[in-house]
């Protein structure tokens, strides 16, 4: 008898221990502590399905600023000042601690944990950081918006993010800051791409389903289940990681190179604030 009837038969012997006014599924649930999703899945003995996200990057991932609460703040700020509308009144200026960061931080904390299980192929290349870059020198030189002492902070956070994603991709898995790398963390694949500036594509497996999501309007995407369109997208990611450098876990050399780069630029955009 293989493992997946065996699941089968002990979920149904648990069924008739379980009284008949309660939800079968919501005591799985409760007591596994997991989403009845989870508790379907479980009871139906169904195996996981094969997960895994690929980038494509301009821009560093958005995700990624979240495990920093100082860059999810100042993301926040950008996203809502710059791209959502959001009439600033006068005396308006950057905080780390605005009302409602705590919410923003909880979700920005759930969004990195979901994302850390999920192996990874990133497509970089050395124009990664410049937005984030940019955006906190812009609001700097707009006068006002934040402080001489708050820039300074946000980029050592950036050089700090760097230097956590060269660990990951040293060890060939993710973990947060500040820990080590579990046994069974997600994989995690990052190349170097010096001839194409990517577009923050995203393409999603899961099983046999893959999804596009294409950015438009700079914080917006547009998604797609289309086979055709996708089995594309996914030949085209192919075709660039063949004509890219892989940076993890092997090329110790090409890597230290690349992050000294981008540590190299922070630096010098740091150096030329506090002149």
């Amino acid at each position: 008898m293989d493992n997946g009837n065996v699941q089968l038969r002990f979920f149904q012997y648990i069924k008739t221990k379980v009284p008949a006014n309660a939800s079968f599924v919501d005591e799985i649930a409760d007591l596994l502590n997991i989403s009845n999703d989870s508790a379907y899945r479980r009871i139906r003995a169904d195996k996981p399905k094969k997960k895994h996200i690929y980038f494509l990057l301009k821009d560093l991932p958005f995700n990624i600023h979240f495990q920093i609460p100082e860059l999810m703040a100042f993301k926040c700020f950008v996203w809502k000042r710059s791209f959502m509308g959001y009439r600033a009144e006068k005396g308006d200026t950057f905080s780390f601690n605005y009302p409602g960061f705590e919410e923003h931080n909880a979700i920005g904390q759930k969004i990195v944990q979901v994302y850390n299980t999920i192996p990874t192929t990133e497509i970089w290349n050395t124009e990664a950081i410049n937005s984030t870059l940019q955006q906190i020198e812009y609001y700097y030189d707009a006068g006002n918006s934040i402080s001489r002492d708050q820039a300074v902070i946000l980029l050592n956070k950036v050089d700090e993010l760097v230097s956590h994603v060269e660990k990951q991709a040293e060890a060939g898995c993710k973990f947060r800051i500040g820990e080590k790398p579990q046994p069974g963390s997600a994989s995690y694949q990052l190349f170097n791409n010096e001839l194409v500036l990517g577009d923050n594509t995203i393409l999603a497996e899961m099983g046999e389903m893959k999804a596009t999501f294409l950015n438009h309007s700079f914080m917006h995407f547009i998604a797609t289940r289309d086979d055709s369109f996708n089995a594309a997208m996914l030949n085209k990611l192919n075709n660039l990681i063949q004509r890219s450098t892989l940076i993890s876990t092997s090329n110790e050399r090409e890597r230290i190179g690349f992050f000294n780069l981008l540590r190299n630029e922070i630096k010098q955009r740091k150096e030329k604030m506090l002149l």
